[in-house]
């Protein structure tokens, strides 16, 4: 997790994949071979925000977008 100075903001973009790996699919497909082989590289929907209160940062703004690689979940974190 990146660290951002007193009032700085980070964006973090992600694939926001459902904990029951069922959506969205393009993303879970897209990773499927490297869970098959044990190495699970996926971000989780909700993961990043746990991680970052964790981190210290006050404001987490999640919103889910589907740009043009796919569904993807958009996370504003600011200290």
């Amino acid at each position: 997790m990146s660290v951002a100075a007193d009032g700085g903001v980070v964006l973090c973009v992600n694939e926001g994949i459902e904990p029951d790996v069922s959506d969205p699919w393009e993303m879970v497909l897209g990773y499927l071979t490297y869970d098959m082989q044990g190495m699970p590289m996926a971000m989780t929907k909700g993961q990043v925000k746990q991680l970052a209160e964790a981190s210290g940062f006050t404001s987490v703004e999640n919103r889910t977008e589907f740009l043009s690689t796919g569904t993807h979940d958009i996370n504003i974190l600011r200290k």
